[in-house]
């Protein structure tokens, strides 16, 4: 899901390749203009809080730089759109889950399908709705409860 090495490393967009492959951190015309049309696309997008709070992770993939080195975001590997697919970053390559609200909810095999809960859940603690451990490629994200409130509904307004 974490694309190669590319200029403008700061803006955790998703890439110009398909939304079923990600490479980089192409500029997306909403990134590159600073306008967002809530708190949380802005979360999802860019790894920052409107309000300035921090946002922070642990955990990723091994070989990702340290937070310190490097900010990135959900579309970073989710991709702007949220559909995930394959992502290639720093020389290596993985697969980033759809997570736009409709295939969250929906049915799963190996577990119940997400709610709020179990989204916010997801994301802080990295665990799925049947209590089972996300891919070690997903962060651990920390952030205040108003971010995560206006993240989580951002993510249900993806299709």
């Amino acid at each position: 899901m974490w694309a190669l090495l590319a200029a403008g490393v700061t803006g955790a967009a998703g890439c110009g390749a398909s939304s079923s492959q990600r490479m980089g951190f192409a500029a997306d015309p909403v990134i590159s203009s600073g306008t967002y049309r809530s708190n949380g696309q802005q979360i999802f997008l860019t790894g920052t809080s409107a309000s300035g709070s921090p946002i922070t992770y642990q955990g990723g993939p091994s070989w990702m730089p340290a937070p310190m080195m490097m900010r990135i975001a959900c579309a970073t590997c989710h991709g702007t759109d949220g559909h995930g697919g394959q992502v290639f970053l720093f020389a290596q390559s993985f697969v980033a889950p759809d997570i736009t609200w409709p295939v969250l909810t929906g049915p799963y095999t190996d577990h119940p399908p997400y709610t709020v809960a179990t989204v916010e859940q997801a994301i802080t603690h990295g665990i799925d709705p049947g209590g089972n451990p996300l891919d070690p490629e997903m962060p651990r994200w920390s952030m205040s409860a108003s971010d995560l409130n206006d993240l989580v509904a951002y993510l249900q307004t993806l299709k």
